[in-house]
């Protein structure tokens, strides 16, 4: 959810809004010509986050709290 910029490259909704759910559900229904940019902004940012990319950041995050043998 860190990574979603609403409408930008995703959507956004609370847990367990239904209602809003429904809303945005409809909402790119009907505006399928704008949903271009959203899809290739959400691939980037995806492409960005993948797991092996995050493992820099996560190995310097646990820098002296996990020792890991090699």
């Amino acid at each position: 959810m860190d990574i979603v910029r609403h409408r930008e490259n995703g959507f956004i909704v609370d847990v367990e809004d239904v209602d809003g759910l429904a809303h945005w559900s409809q909402w790119v229904l009907e505006h399928s010509s704008e949903m271009a940019s959203v899809r290739k902004n959400g691939r980037s940012t995806a492409e960005e986050n993948t797991y092996e990319k995050q493992l820099p950041m996560w190995r310097a995050l646990m820098s002296g709290f996990v020792v890991v043998e090699q």
